[in-house]
Formats: structure tokens, C-alpha cells, sequence
């Protein structure tokens, strides 16, 4: 399995997840917060990188004006149940901790003290590229967006996401989470982000996760030990702009519903175990900007309405079985850069479609080595 190729998915078309913060109603007060930051800085590094003079000055971990607030931390006032972000307030309302935004590769690690959970204002939890410790059940049930991307020391199962009712966006890509998909996911009534690639997860997709249909826009499954068929409830998931299911092992055929979801902007199915022949109506897919079906064991010919593609700037059908000829109007497709063919057993004339475009990239034959000559033919 070539999975070292697979970046070019993520670098050209999955765009960042970023941060985000907003407010949520508590009953504690602010000291609670500044204990539970205090007890942080004990368990990992982040005192190196926000403020630790503020945060060790007992009530200003959310000053009030005209002091700055700590770097990378958001504030509201709350109180009986209610909130508001403007910086003045009444003497009745409490300052509390409402996100929490440590930058990319910020180089803070460490883990989450068992008393983080108690930052009951915490709406917005956002960490990239931090190699940080923990499990999921350490996070408050305030949050609504939870985003741990690449943090590599988050384990455990997925089962207490499903008690963060409020979460709207949900990004653990590159941990080390394990075990299946939780039904009870089902219950996350607003989620409208999902992102679970490049953790251990495993089994088949519960049928409960038809429920996220009207509001799901964004599905992230790939490099996981995923199994089984696609499943036929996936035809309802009309909002879906991006859905990624690589490097698992789905098997069986692509059902014709694929050709409904026209939203999609990028669908990723590479690197399964999925075979037969590909759907005739795939150009009703209009919006599509890149298509990975590659290292599977897909036959027949490529469909002559893959020419409706207008958009498509990657095509990937590289290491199948296909055959036939290439429908000659996919050199019409004037966004497309990246053309992977190899290792199929196609027939006709290909290196002819430069006279129609410029690639980027095309990628015909078996080898890396072919693959460069004839990128340097198309004058890229």
C-alpha cells in the first residue's frame, strides 16, 4: 500500500479546520478557572507559552479591562445562566474561561489535569500539532467545538464525545483513538463537522450515524481499520461538501446513489477494498474537485460522462484494473492538473490529451520514474 502518496489529498484540498471561540453559561466562578489553569501548568509546558504572570494572579485568568487578556484564551461574562462578550459588566457577573486556542506547533505537551473538565464555561478547545496526553472524557460538556488534530497522545475510545451534547465540530485526526464507532454519536444533534482519520477506529459504520444527514457537511473516516460495505443510508448525506473514507478496508461495489451527493467537492475512496465497475452517472457530480479511487479493484471503462467534471482538478484511478480507452473529452477539462493512470490496463493513445491541456502531473505507466518524463512533457 502506497500511503506515503496520500498527503497530496490533504495539502491540495482539505482546507484547515482553524479555531474558534464563543461563550457558555456556568455557575462557578472565576477562581474555579484559574485553579484548573494553575493545575495545568503542573502536568505540561503550557506556562511557557501563555501568560503564566496573569494566570497565577488570583481572579485575572480572564482580566477585565485595561489589562490584556492571556494569550491564546477567550473570556465572556456569566452569570445565571447566561452570557455575554462585551468587556464591561455588572459587579454580579463572574469572568470565565470560554476558549482556549494553543497555536500549530507550539511545542506544548504535556496532559490535561483531571480538573479540567471543570472549565464549564468552555465552548471552543483548540490544539494542532501539540503532542499533548489525554482522553476524551477529560473534556467539559459545554464544548461545542473540539479540535485535537495530529496531537498523536489522545486515546482511548470515541465513546465520551457523545456526552459533549453541544459539539458542533469535532476534529481528532491523528490520534491514537481506538475501538468502534460509538451509535451514541447519533445523539450529537448540531454536529455538522465530523473528523475521525488516522486513529486505530475499526468495524463497520453503526446505522444510528444516519441521524447527522441534515446537517452534515464535512466526513473524515480515512486512515483508520474501517470495514464492511459502504452503506446505503450514506444516500441521505445531501450537505456533504468533502467525504473521505481512504486507506480502510470497505469492500464491494460503489453504489449508484453516489452520483446523488452533489454537493460533493471531494470524494476520497482510495486504498480500499472496492471493486466492480464505476457508476455511469459519476459526471452528475458536478462540483467535484478531486476524485481518489486509486489501489482498489475497480474493471471496466471509465465513464463517458466523467467529462461533465468541469471542476476536477485531480483525477485518481491509478493501480486498478480498468480498461478501454480514455474518453477523449476529458481533455476539455481545463481545471484539471493532476491525471493518475498508472498501472491499469488501458489502451489508445494518452500523452495526445496534452495537445488539449497542461497538466501539472500525469501519471500513465507503471513506474515513478515514467510518471516524471511525462510530466515533463506536458511543460508544467
Amino acid at each position: 500500500m502506497r500511503v506515503s502518496s496520500l498527503g497530496r489529498l490533504v495539502a491540495l484540498f482539505i482546507p484547515s479546520s482553524g479555531s474558534a471561540a464563543s461563550s457558555s453559561a456556568s455557575s462557578l466562578n472565576t477562581t474555579d478557572d484559574c485553579s484548573v489553569l494553575r493545575d495545568w501548568m503542573q502536568v505540561s509546558t503550557v506556562a511557557s507559552y501563555f501568560n503564566a504572570t496573569d494566570i497565577e494572579a488570583p481572579g485575572w485568568c480572564c482580566p477585565m479591562p485595561p489589562r490584556p487578556p492571556v494569550t491564546g484564551i477567550t473570556c465572556a461574562n456569566v452569570t445565571n445562566g447566561a452570557s455575554r462578550l462585551s468587556e464591561g459588566g455588572d459587579s454580579g457577573w463572574h469572568r470565565r474561561v470560554t476558549g482556549i486556542y494553543i497555536a500549530e506547533g507550539a511545542g506544548v505537551k504535556g496532559k490535561l489535569p483531571a480538573s479540567f473538565r471543570n472549565l464549564s464555561a468552555l465552548s471552543s478547545y483548540s490544539s494542532v500539532y501539540n503532542p499533548l496526553v489525554g482522553t476524551l472524557d477529560e473534556f467539559p460538556p459545554s464544548l461545542t467545538r473540539l479540535d485535537i488534530k495530529s496531537c498523536e497522545g489522545f486515546h482511548g475510545s470515541l465513546e465520551p464525545l457523545a456526552e459533549l451534547e453541544h459539539l458542533t465540530h469535532v476534529d481528532v485526526c491523528d490520534n491514537s483513538l481506538s475501538g468502534s464507532i460509538p451509535p451514541a454519536l447519533a445523539t450529537l444533534a448540531s454536529l455538522s463537522y465530523l473528523s475521525l482519520c488516522g486513529n486505530q477506529l475499526e468495524g463497520t459504520l453503526p446505522s444510528t450515524l444516519a441521524s447527522l444527514a441534515p446537517r452534515l457537511t464535512y466526513l473524515n473516516l480515512g486512515l483508520n481499520n474501517l470495514s464492511g460495505i459502504l452503506p446505503d443510508w450514506l444516500r441521505n448525506f445531501k450537505l456533504l461538501s468533502l467525504m473521505v473514507l481512504q486507506v480502510n478496508r470497505f469492500s464491494g461495489t460503489l453504489p449508484a446513489w453516489l452520483s446523488k451527493l452533489t454537493n460533493l467537492t471531494v470524494l476520497a475512496l482510495d486504498y480500499n477494498d472496492l471493486s466492480g465497475t464505476l457508476p455511469k452517472d459519476i459526471g452528475s457530480l458536478t462540483g467535484l474537485q478531486a476524485l481518489y479511487l486509486s489501489s482498489n479493484n475497480f474493471t471496466g471503462s471509465i465513464p463517458s460522462s466523467l467529462s461533465k467534471l468541469n471542476n476536477l482538478q485531480g483525477l485518481y484511478f491509478d493501480h486498478n484494473s480498468l480498461s478501454g480507452t480514455l474518453p477523449k473529452a476529458i481533455g476539455k477539462l481545463s481545471k484539471l492538473n493532476f491525471l493518475y493512470l498508472d498501472d491499469n490496463s488501458f489502451s489508445g493513445m494518452v500523452l495526445e490529451f496534452n495537445t488539449y491541456f497542461h497538466l501539472t502531473f500525469l501519471c500513465v505507466f507503471a513506474f515513478q520514474a515514467h510518471c516524471q518524463r511525462s510530466w515533463a512533457s506536458c511543460g508544467g
